[in-house]
């Protein structure tokens, strides 16, 4: 059962850490999701509060760090569009954009039964997260390498490869006309009721953090 409701609002959420330099690094996650959203995006969510928290009680940073929970995802507007649109200040104080998206779910893999309706075999979840797609959207060598210390130093799953590729939240911030740069993937129960927090490691999710916080 479900129902249209009108006239109703969302926000965008922003906490900043000043750095040494009015240089800002931007770090984004979406707040909404479908159903339980465990994955999507209630994983990236988790570690954005985690990275905020962490650098929260280090020594001051380079760069000025802004945590943005972006509101708008999976409905009528777009946070980080609305953002950008209201702090054109954005455009000449930002380096770089990390987007939190989709960065932990468990790999479903086809069991070894046979599923009740004879349509196949039955679904199981694996002991190993699901591989996730990296995109840099210029290409840095710099930025690549980064990312392939991801799964040497921290285990975290991605492709072998990366592309320019940047889907999802990074959108509404291409006027910034920054480097933008995330890890995703949309598996097989993706914006279904099968997106349950139960099928988020929190080993992925730890993995994720950590390395985040070495980026």
């Amino acid at each position: 059962a479900s129902e249209e409701k009108s006239a109703l609002t969302s926000a965008n959420g922003v906490a900043t850490i000043p750095g040494q330099s009015a240089k800002r690094i931007i770090v984004n996650a979406h707040a909404d999701g479908y159903f339980q959203g465990g994955d999507d995006n209630a994983s990236g969510l988790a570690v954005l509060v985690g990275l905020a928290r962490y650098f929260s009680k280090q020594p001051q940073p380079k760069y000025t760090l802004m945590f943005v929970a972006s509101g708008g995802h999976h409905g009528p507007g777009n946070g980080p569009g609305s953002l950008v649109a209201a702090h054109p200040e954005l455009k000449d104080s930002t380096v770089l954009i990390l987007n939190l998206e989709h960065v932990g779910y468990a790999d479903v893999v086809r069991g070894k039964t046979r599923s009740p309706n004879s349509t196949g075999m039955s679904w199981e979840l694996s002991v190993t997260e699901a591989a996730k797609a990296v995109g840099v959207t210029n290409e840095s060598p710099f930025l690549i390498d980064l990312w392939r210390q991801a799964a040497r130093c921290y285990g975290v799953a991605t492709y072998q490869s990366v592309g320019p590729t940047v889907s999802g939240d990074l959108g509404g911030y291409r006027p910034l006309g920054v480097p933008m740069t995330q890890m995703i993937q949309s598996g097989t129960f993706y914006h279904s009721s099968g997106d349950v927090y139960e099928a988020v490691p929190t080993e992925a999710l730890e993995r994720a953090a950590r390395f985040h916080a070495f980026l």
